[in-house]
């Protein structure tokens, strides 16, 4: 857990891939009332801080009071709706499954999940683009679509760029051309047709 101490000086041990926030100003805006994590962070990411809400959050969970102690009552919550968790496997799934084969359970999970984190919302943008400019043999719009992935700054959208750019020949080849082994195989010599 992080004092404020260690917050103010990070140390290599707390130091992460990004830069820490702007610890006065979110200390400022803390003492000011707001003391939501994901609101800070929005304030901060919309001022172009590259992090995640968790470097945020991992910075002001020092600030906040300890729970009562076991066994003091504390405030009982409103009821809410039903909590919906999928594990990363089958969010995966979901993100990649046709809108229209989803749920209202999963809609809303995924809608949920889309807004606390903005990078998963781009990284099904993305991947939805590309499987519909293969299905299109679309090889027009392939540099775009590497672009954005490359400016994305999701990691693995990333180095998939890149590891298209270095195969990109064949790639723009097999995107201009409709061939596929079913096809290959019944125009092949020695088919039987």
């Amino acid at each position: 857990m992080l004092s404020r101490a260690d917050a103010a000086t990070p140390s290599a041990a707390n130091r992460s891939l990004y830069p820490l926030p702007d610890i006065p100003y979110l200390q400022e805006r803390w003492n000011a009332g707001e003391q939501n994590a994901r609101t800070l962070w929005r304030e901060i990411h919309a001022h172009g801080y590259p992090a995640g809400v968790g470097q945020v959050r991992r910075l002001v969970i020092a600030w906040r009071k300890p729970p009562p102690a076991p066994g003091v009552a504390g405030q009982p919550l409103p009821a809410t709706d039903e909590a919906v968790s999928y594990s990363p496997r089958q969010t995966r799934w979901l993100l990649s499954k046709m809108e229209v084969n989803r749920t209202a359970r999963e809609v809303a999970y995924l809608t949920t999940l889309k807004q606390l984190c903005p990078q998963i919302a781009e990284a099904q943008r993305l991947l939805t683009t590309f499987h519909t400019l293969v299905a299109e043999r679309a090889p027009t719009r392939l540099d775009s679509w590497l672009e954005q992935c490359e400016q994305s700054g999701i990691a693995e959208f990333v180095r998939f760029a890149h590891g298209v750019r270095r195969d990109y020949p064949a790639v723009h080849v097999a995107l201009c051309y409709p061939w596929s082994q079913d096809r290959w195989r019944d125009k092949s010599i020695g088919s039987s047709s």
